[in-house]
C-alpha cells in the first residue's frame, strides 16, 4: 500500500517518458540522447517523481540506474499511458493525408539490423506508404487490439497461447527460430573450447528476451533449474544498445536465438557471437519447444495497403533470420 495519496497533477508526460526510457535502458546517458534533453533536467524530473511517488524508484549501480520493485509496478501503467499519447503523433491537423501511415512494432532484436531494408522497401512501393516503427513492449499486443498499432511482430512459444490473448486477432507464423547464439565481448576465455551449457553458466548470465510477453525465465533458465546447473543471472537487458554496451565491459554472457543479434555482433568490433553447437541446443530444446516470431494484427481489419505490408514485412524477416 502507498504511504500517501499521490497528486496525480504533478506527473507530467515528460516525466513518465523518462520513467520508461530509464526502466528500458537502465542508463540516464542514452535517457538524456533519446529525449535530446540536458542531463540535469532528468535529473530534476526523476526527483519530481521521487517526491510524487514518495519512492526512489531507482538504485544507481555499477552498470547504471536499476528500478527498484516499485518501479516495476509503475512501468506498464508508464508505458501505457506514453504509448496511448503518442496517438496524438497520428493526428492529421489537414484532415486530408497525403498517405497512410501504419505504426508497428518490432522487436529491437530485428529492427536494429533490418531498419534500413524496411525503410527501403516502403520507399520503392509504387504508391509510397508512411510507417511508424515502435520497439516491441510489454503492451504492444494490447495497442494492437485497441487499435494504436497496425499490426506487431512478437516471439513466442506457442500460436495457442498467443492466440489465448483475443479472439480478435489474427496471429501468423513468420519463423521458428531453432539455433542458439552465444554473444560475449572479444577474447572471452569461455572461446577457448567447446561451449556447454554448463560452461556458460560458469560466468555472470545476461537474461535478454526481445519481442515476448513478459515472463519470469528464459528457457535457458529453467533449463539450468530442472539440471540442477548453478546459474547466476546478473543483470535483465532488453535493449540492443545496452546489451552492446554492458557486455563489452564484462565478463557475462548472453544467449539468444536471433540471428539478427549474431549478425550484429559480428560486425562490432570488442564483440564476438557464435551458435552453439546443434548437438547441445537440442539439450535444450528436446525438454522446452523453440521460439518462434508471429506477427500478430487485429482479426477482419482489410486494407490493401496494410496486407501488402504485412506480406513485405513477414518476407523480409525470413530472407533476414536463419
Amino acid at each position: 500500500m502507498l504511504g500517501k495519496e499521490i497528486d496525480i497533477e504533478k506527473i507530467d508526460l515528460l516525466s513518465l517518458s523518462i520513467l520508461v526510457l530509464l526502466y528500458e535502458n537502465k542508463s540516464a546517458t542514452m535517457t538524456s540522447k533519446a529525449l535530446r534533453i540536458p542531463a540535469p533536467k532528468i535529473s530534476r524530473c526523476l526527483k519530481q517523481l521521487r517526491d510524487t511517488f514518495g519512492n526512489e524508484l531507482f538504485v544507481r549501480q555499477r552498470y547504471g540506474m536499476h528500478p527498484n520493485e516499485f518501479a516495476d509496478q509503475l512501468y506498464p501503467i508508464a508505458r501505457n499511458i506514453i504509448d496511448t499519447a503518442k496517438a496524438f503523433n497520428r493526428l492529421d491537423p489537414n484532415i486530408i493525408k497525403s498517405r497512410q501511415d501504419y505504426p508497428i512494432a518490432i522487436p529491437d532484436a530485428i529492427s536494429c539490423t533490418m531498419m534500413r531494408s524496411l525503410i527501403n522497401l516502403v520507399h520503392d512501393k509504387e504508391h509510397p506508404i508512411g510507417i511508424s516503427l515502435e520497439l516491441w513492449n510489454g503492451n504492444s499486443i494490447n495497442e494492437v487490439l485497441n487499435g494504436n498499432l497496425s499490426f506487431a511482430v512478437s516471439c513466442h512459444y506457442s500460436q495457442e497461447q498467443l492466440q489465448a490473448y483475443s479472439d480478435k486477432l489474427e496471429v501468423i507464423p513468420i519463423k521458428s527460430m531453432e539455433n542458439l547464439y552465444v554473444l560475449s565481448r572479444e577474447g572471452h576465455s569461455i572461446l577457448d573450447s567447446d561451449i556447454s551449457f554448463e560452461r556458460i553458466a560458469e560466468y555472470p548470465f545476461v537474461y535478454t528476451e526481445f519481442g515476448k510477453p513478459e515472463e519470469r525465465a528464459s528457457a535457458f533458465q529453467r533449463f539450468c533449474l530442472g539440471e540442477g546447473i548453478p546459474l547466476h543471472t546478473e543483470i535483465t537487458i532488453r535493449n540492443v544498445a545496452s546489451l552492446i554496451d554492458y557486455l563489452i565491459n564484462s565478463d557475462a554472457l548472453a544467449l539468444t536465438s536471433y540471428s539478427s543479434l549474431y549478425d550484429k555482433f559480428s560486425e562490432i568490433p570488442l564483440l564476438h557471437s557464435c551458435q552453439l553447437a546443434h548437438r547441445e541446443t537440442r539439450r535444450m530444446l528436446d525438454k522446452f519447444p523453440c521460439s518462434t516470431l508471429f506477427l500478430v494484427r487485429q482479426k477482419g481489419v482489410r486494407d490493401a495497403n496494410l496486407d501488402w505490408l504485412v506480406d513485405r514485412v513477414i518476407s523480409l524477416i525470413q530472407a533476414n533470420l536463419n
